[in-house]
């Protein structure tokens, strides 16, 4: 009788804890939620190009895009780890000048 009085006792504490460790999470995460603000791009910042879009904007093909890089030093594009990546204004601008024979 005492070892099933003491198990209930414990039972009923670990309960209460488990509860109280839960709305202590709960009003952490609550408040938490309300301090983050996801970071919105502004329309000024320009997102990179992979080299699909660069051909289907500027409607040349991948390997015009090898042949300006290879003779053409410099040819902006940017390396992000092994991908390579291209801004679509720096594109532009390149081709413009590369056109205008500049």
């Amino acid at each position: 009788m005492y070892l099933e009085k003491n198990t209930y006792h414990f039972s009923q504490i670990w309960e209460n804890l488990r509860q109280e460790l839960r709305e202590d999470i709960d009003t952490s995460i609550s408040s938490a939620l309300q301090q983050f603000k996801p970071v919105k791009p502004s329309f000024e910042e320009e997102a990179f190009l992979n080299i699909r879009q660069v051909c289907s904007i500027f409607k040349i093909s991948k390997s015009q895009v090898y042949s300006l890089r290879r003779i053409h030093k410099n040819f902006p594009y940017h390396q992000i780890g092994k991908a390579v990546r291209y801004k679509q204004s720096e594109i532009q601008s390149f081709l413009k000048t590369v056109q205008d024979g500049k």
